[in-house]
């Protein structure tokens, strides 16, 4: 039960952080993506 009980806490913390960092991930590279590929919806900060 014990061991059961650690691996799924783990599971959940690395689901977690993984989520954080592509969440992190999507909101830094969405605006240069969006800017890179179409400039006439996107202005640029520039």
């Amino acid at each position: 039960m014990g061991k059961q009980s650690t691996a799924k806490t783990i599971f959940l913390l690395i689901s977690m952080v993984g989520w954080l960092l592509i969440g992190a991930t999507l909101m830094y590279l969405t605006p240069a993506f969006l800017d890179q590929f179409l400039p006439a919806i996107a202005p640029t900060s520039g």
